[in-house]
């Protein structure tokens, strides 16, 4: 199905769970503390076996430093029976640095690993010092780094934490001082260098936006791809075209394609469990962002919600903490590093922005009032990130879900077929349509610049050589002219060949003129001819009399295609010249320019 509309800026509307299923290039350099834990020797606490149907496993032992340690497994967390085992050993000291003061064993939970498909509590005991904040955080010994775990409730003596995989984990502490509004904190990660260069805008599969999707994927590459020596991902996959978005189609894509990747009604759960600490104590989530890039000096998740009824959803990316704000990457507004959400006074101030950029530019941005930590990998799926990123580079990348699309192309039979890149033809226009099961439609781009098709058609017109043609491909979500989103951008080369050089005289005649001219006015055009006669009067002087007199001939063939003209050792021309040319002399006579040799020479040439 094919259907061919007017250009227009894309208009997202907001249809999901929460509303959310909807500068400056410094050399700041990453950084990322990396440190060892040197441990004692390992015990087991507990063990247990999980169901489909879930449980509760608990330490049970007085002589253990875990007594009282709780893990919550939810019904459905796992498709397959799993054994549990919790272990623990001391930790005897660490390279961490200052900031890190460990108050708990390493906790180790083997389950044969993988995420969980809900969100699972862990209950960890633990004598937190009087005017200290706690905070969880697993331990990469291979890596030797540190990652942060949100917190859903703290009392003195325990911490309870949310997360959907395990390894090794420890609590550590630090004094409440330390993480106040004068903090100052850069991880390095900057707007402009490390986000993408697209806007929020949503797309096919993701109309409401797909700002977790831009979030979780630059979060992913800084820390698995920069972290391992790739370049910045700002502009790296742009394709070489500044301020041209459309084409940026398989980053656009992978993002929407891991916005639609998140379990929304999951998420719902997860949000559900962070809420309500985060309503009565908004100090928890700022101590739990400033707390874990302090140790870890990496960039953040962070979910925010617009808690009125109605209200939407966004989420974005963390990087630093200055001036009593935290620093935001966010989605709708791509290399800005003036985005912030203040913090005073134990309070948030609401942040300002919207489910996608279409719906601020359409005055429908949103208050957000209620602030989450989701710290990265505990509760989003990297693995899943890494999995499709593998699409993305073999050029695959959301095939699976945005619709499926052909560009074809008239021949000289009058069939459409399918256009391929690198198809050459000597036709000055082609014409070109698309077909789909679905609803969709193209604009074409050259150089950047839409293309206008001929009235009430789809022609378009070709230069010579190559016309690298840029398919942008919209779709048709059913609510309306404004509704048309994101799809795919292509580019396809149309080469345009050069006619068969052939060489003719004016006194052969001609198959079809269809443009004689001369300085001034069209003479001849559209009937064949076998001659021409020019009058005199015709014959006009364009300019100075050793220009001469001439006139041009253009000629084209039945299906449209132009004669060309050479001479020996002369470029080909589809212009057929026919004059004379003074070769005479002209000389001042008493002051006045006059023509003492009044000779002239026929002239046929290109």
């Amino acid at each position: 199905m094919f259907r061919k509309i007017p250009f227009i800026v894309l208009t997202i509307v907001l249809v999901i769970i929460l509303g959310l299923s909807g500068c400056s290039k410094s050399t700041k350099t990453k950084r990322t503390p990396a440190g060892t834990l040197k441990l004692g020797t390992s015990t087991v606490a507990a063990t247990g076996t999980v169901s489909p149907a879930g449980a509760i496993i608990a330490v049970s032992q007085a002589n253990s430093v875990l007594n009282g340690l709780q893990i919550i497994i939810p019904e459905n967390s796992y498709a397959n029976t799993r054994q549990f085992k919790i272990s623990s050993a001391p930790v005897v000291s660490q390279t961490f640095g200052s900031s890190f003061s460990p108050i708990t064993p390493l906790i180790s939970v083997d389950n044969g690993g993988g995420y969980s498909n809900e969100l699972i509590s862990l209950q960890i005991p633990v004598q937190i010092p009087a005017g200290n904040f706690a905070m969880a955080f697993y331990y990469d010994d291979n890596l030797g780094t540190l990652e942060g775990i949100p917190t859903t409730a703290s009392t003195d003596n325990s911490i309870t934490i949310a997360t959907r995989h395990f390894s090794k984990i420890v609590v550590s502490s630090i004094a409440e001082s330390a993480l106040s509004s004068n903090a100052e904190i850069d991880t390095g990660f900057e707007p402009g260098v490390d986000d993408w260069q697209f806007t929020n805008y949503g797309s096919y599969i993701s109309p409401g936006g797909q700002c977790a999707g831009q979030s979780i994927t630059a979060l992913w590459y800084y820390s698995q791809m920069k972290a391992n020596g790739e370049p910045s991902l700002y502009n790296r996959y742009d394709e070489s075209t500044s301020d041209f978005w459309y084409d940026d189609a398989r980053a656009y894509r992978f993002a929407s394609t891991i916005q639609e990747d998140i379990d929304w009604n999951a998420w719902l759960a997860r949000y559900e469990k962070l809420k309500p600490q985060a309503q009565t104590a908004n100090s928890m989530v700022w101590d739990q962002f400033v707390y874990s890039m302090k140790v870890t000096g990496q960039p953040q998740f962070i979910y925010l919600q617009n808690t009125a009824v109605g209200g939407g959803a966004h989420a974005m990316i963390v990087y630093g903490v200055s001036g009593g704000a935290l620093q935001i990457a966010d989605p709708n507004y791509p290399g800005s590093n003036d985005r912030q959400i203040w913090y005073e006074n134990g309070q948030f101030e609401p942040y300002n922005s919207g489910a996608n950029a279409r719906a601020i530019l359409d005055g429908h941005g949103e208050a957000y009032d209620l602030m989450l930590y989701f710290g990265t990998s505990s509760l989003i799926n990297f693995e899943n990130v890494s999995t499709r990123w593998s699409e993305f580079e073999n050029g695959t990348i959301g095939n699976d879900r945005f619709p499926a699309y052909t560009v074809k192309y008239t021949n000289d039979a009058g069939d459409e077929v399918a256009l391929k890149d690198g198809y050459t033809t000597k036709n000055q226009t082609i014409s070109l349509t698309m077909s789909s099961d679905l609803p969709l439609a193209f604009y074409v781009y050259r150089d950047g610049e839409l293309l206008n098709a001929a009235e009430g058609g789809n022609e378009y017109t070709l230069l010579d050589g190559d016309n690298q043609l840029g398919i942008y491909v919209v779709g048709d979500k059913g609510k309306g002219e404004s509704d048309w989103k994101y799809v795919d951008f292509k580019y396809l080369n149309i080469i345009k060949a050069e006619p068969t050089t052939t060489t003719k005289t004016f006194s052969q005649g001609v198959p079809v003129v269809t443009d004689v001219k001369g300085p001034t006015q069209l003479l001849f055009e559209g009937p064949e001819y076998d001659n021409i006669t020019i009058s005199p009067q015709d014959m006009r002087m364009p300019g100075w009399i050793t220009e001469g007199y001439f006139v041009w001939f253009t000629v084209k063939d039945s299906k449209g295609n132009y004669a060309f003209w050479t001479k020996p050792g002369g470029q080909p021309s589809n212009e057929f010249m026919y004059g004379l040319k003074f070769t005479g002399k002209i000389e001042p006579v008493d002051g006045v320019d006059t023509v003492v040799e009044n000779t002239w020479e026929v002239q046929t040439e290109p």
